[in-house]
């Protein structure tokens, strides 16, 4: 039976429609995305990998009471500020890209 997708599943990294898709269809997805955490075991992470700065000056202001030097909080704080107000920027510039996704549907 094929017509317009009215649910949907997940199978390991795939979506699976139903009923299938007789044409192409446009879905809108909100994927919501949880990072490994950093350990002992863990070396990086995609904030690592992508925002060192941001965890930089997070560590940098979160550091400052401790090391007594309260007068640079203000500086990493606003450097963090920055870093995360570049990262908001990059997010929604990739939002939406200029090619639209492509659904193919195979069966199994």
């Amino acid at each position: 039976m094929s017509g317009k997708p009215a649910v949907y599943t997940t199978l390991a990294q795939e979506f699976e429609f139903a009923p299938i898709p007789d044409k192409a269809y446009t879905v809108e997805l909100l994927y919501y995305f949880k990072p490994v955490a950093m350990s002992d075991s863990v070396a990086s992470n995609e904030f690592l990998a992508n925002y060192p700065d941001a965890l930089l000056y997070a560590s940098l202001a979160e550091a400052e009471p401790y090391l007594m030097n309260d007068a640079r909080i203000q500086v990493w704080s606003s450097m963090y500020d920055r870093a995360i107000a570049n990262i908001s920027v990059s997010d929604e510039d990739s939002e939406f890209s200029a090619v639209p996704l492509q659904m193919s549907v195979t069966t199994r």
